[in-house]
């Protein structure tokens, strides 16, 4: 019997590479188009701004991680939202870290 072990790492790593990784289905959902998947990402970018605005406040924190923080589809508006904040990122992959490094060094 052979046993196929889950490797969360290796699994996006290969889902970056088959689709690039700026693609949305490199992150998004599968079985949707690339289109829909845009829209789900403005639809939980919507949420997360509302969530921000209603429950903890503008500039209201000093740092944060975002667990899981894969292409940085949300650092915009965590940095909009936090301008001071010391802001760190975590994911099972580094694929998209020097790219997000070159992007948001300066902030």
């Amino acid at each position: 019997m052979v046993v196929n072990i889950y490797n969360p790492k290796q699994y996006w790593e290969d889902r970056f590479r088959k689709y690039g990784i700026e693609s949305p289905l490199a992150t998004g959902k599968l079985g949707l188009t690339p289109e829909q998947n845009e829209q789900m990402y403005a639809e939980a970018n919507a949420r997360l701004k509302s969530i921000i605005n209603t429950n903890i406040g503008i500039g209201s924190v000093d740092s944060m991680i975002d667990i899981g923080c894969g292409s940085g589809r949300y650092i915009n508006t965590l940095l909009h939202a936090f301008p001071k904040a010391n802001y760190t990122g975590l994911d099972i992959t580094d694929i998209w870290f020097d790219a997000l490094r070159t992007t948001y060094s300066a902030q």
